[in-house]
């Protein structure tokens, strides 16, 4: 696994929106997959069940 200072973010930030969407969904989906291994709080949690469609959007940081 690539170390973060591997990774050209500049290139990253120069691809079209769409692709770097997908990238987030490619890595949210990877860190979900291990969410045992990792805290994620109820905000994040929330957000990921409106990214799929299954509720409405929660409101953050109130």
């Amino acid at each position: 696994m690539p170390a973060m200072n591997n990774i050209n973010i500049p290139a990253i930030l120069e691809l079209p929106v769409q692709e770097r969407i997908r990238l987030v969904e490619l890595i949210w989906d990877s860190v979900a997959a291990a969410s045992e291994a990792v805290e994620i709080s109820p905000e994040l949690r929330s957000l990921q069940t409106f990214r799929r469609g299954n509720m409405p959007r929660p409101a953050l940081g109130t």
